[in-house]
């Protein structure tokens, strides 16, 4: 009985509790700095700290904001 009413009473603290009042940012327009010109090779490094390397640079369109890619 003891184990019980010690989760119901847990779970009546939980529901009690204050919403979060957290809004999440929302950010317009985040287009990212694109590379101008094709570096296959070479580390490029982001504003983020991301680095990566391009071994092949693809010949097909650009995602659009909102869209899926596989």
């Amino acid at each position: 009985m003891g184990k019980y009413l010690s989760i119901i009473l847990a779970l009546t603290l939980f529901a009690c509790q204050k919403p979060s009042n957290k809004k999440q940012d929302i950010v317009e327009n985040t287009a990212t700095e694109t590379v101008k010109t094709a570096i296959v090779g070479k580390e490029i490094s982001t504003a983020s700290g991301l680095k990566y390397i391009d071994e092949m640079i693809g010949t097909g369109s650009v995602p659009k904001t909102g869209e899926k890619v596989k």
